[in-house]
């Protein structure tokens, strides 16, 4: 019966993915560094990272003090633009949801170029709520 092999590979999938995952811990394990040169390297880097974001942070900070600043209207802009998208998407999504279940494709043209539209009613198979993709293909 179909259920039964199902039930068999799935099975054999878990024992695969338990063996990789096994095998990937031992892997990292081979290939960490700990020498103390790398340590001391390790932690130059941090310091010089710190004080590099420190330096970003401080000049952000600078710029955000002028609120008619270049770099705010820039940033007010990007938010608007942002709100404008999502609202765009949930409104084109929704039409979308209402074709009929079969494949559809379109043909765009905007200003930054053609846009192909394609959507495909497809099956999907969960496993433990997680979508599987179908590797076969």
């Amino acid at each position: 019966m179909v259920t039964d092999k199902i039930m068999l590979e799935v099975r054999e999938i878990a024992k695969y993915k338990e063996r990789l995952k096994d095998v990937k811990k031992e892997i990292n394990k081979e290939k960490k560094v700990d020498t103390e040169e790398y340590l001391e390297l390790k932690k130059a880097k941090k310091d010089l990272a710190d004080q590099i974001k420190s330096i970003e942070n401080e000049w952000e900070n600078d710029l955000l003090q002028d609120e008619d600043s270049f770099y705010n209207k820039l940033r007010r802009e990007k938010v608007e633009a942002e709100e404008k998208i999502a609202i765009a998407n949930e409104r084109f999504f929704k039409l979308v949801s209402e074709l009929p279940a079969k494949p559809f494709n379109l043909k765009v043209e905007t200003e930054s170029g053609p846009v192909m539209v394609q959507a495909q009613p497809e099956m999907t198979v969960y496993l433990n709520g997680k979508a599987e993709k179908n590797k076969a293909a």
